[in-house]
């Protein structure tokens, strides 16, 4: 045997069947896999916790769904027009009982047109419930 043919022979080698290539995408592809099955029953457990909902509950929501909370949760962080929204009040009740002059109302929060007016905040949030309290109790069925 020449150095011709020993040459050719070496060409003609078999390469295995299962190459380290194969070996590692596997690995991969089955890491993949556990991930995928980890994070499906993570969100399940939530969803039967009730921590999220699925948005198809929130789009087949019946209209004027609005969300129920009483005077006593009204908070700083609220706007005018979330508040009227709410509870259901007149445009302008707030403004025409508590005589709010602000441009910004009824977009404003009740925070921030309390530090404007220099009023103390806590007082202020108080008498915007003691307002829808009297709205509620005025015009129950």
């Amino acid at each position: 045997m020449d150095v011709k043919d020993k040459i050719m022979d070496t060409h003609n080698i078999k390469q295995p069947l299962v190459t380290w290539t194969y070996i590692v995408i596997g690995l991969l592809a089955a890491a993949l896999l556990a991930v995928v099955v980890w994070f499906g029953l993570d969100v399940f457990n939530l969803y039967k916790l009730g921590v999220i909902r699925p948005a198809v509950s929130r789009i087949r929501r019946r209209p004027g769904s609005r969300p129920t909370l009483v005077a006593n949760q009204i908070q700083g962080w609220m706007t005018f027009r979330y508040i009227g929204y709410v509870f259901h009040l007149p445009t302008n009740y707030l403004a025409t009982n508590l005589k709010i002059t602000d441009p910004n109302y009824p977009n404003i929060t009740l925070n921030k047109y309390a530090s404007g007016q220099n009023l103390n905040g806590a007082t202020f949030v108080q008498s915007i419930r003691g307002a829808v309290a009297a709205y509620e109790d005025g015009n129950r069925p």
